[in-house]
């Protein structure tokens, strides 16, 4: 049973990966760093959106990047790194 399922969880493919840290080129951005370092390495996103607790109250913003065959998602609070995702 347990290699069933072993087995089933290996062939259902990943679309999206949370990450800790992406790389662009070269330089390595990671959870922590600053919204200035990003721009810096990765240039000027493709979109970007505000993220709201609710209608009115501002959480920071949503960086997204396409590069290549896939599209990285990088969510500022504060003016720092929190949440790193990429899909291909």
């Amino acid at each position: 049973m347990l290699i069933l399922a072993l087995l089933l969880g290996s062939a259902v493919p990943t679309v999206a990966n949370a990450a800790q840290s992406v790389r662009f080129g070269s330089a390595l951005i990671v959870v922590g760093d600053t919204e200035a370092k990003v721009l810096a390495v990765a240039g000027k996103p493709a979109a970007r959106s505000a993220i709201k607790a609710t209608r009115t109250q501002y959480q920071g913003s949503r960086l997204q990047f396409i590069e290549g065959n896939r599209t990285i998602i990088i969510d500022i609070r504060d003016g720092k790194v929190t949440h790193i995702d990429h899909k291909r």
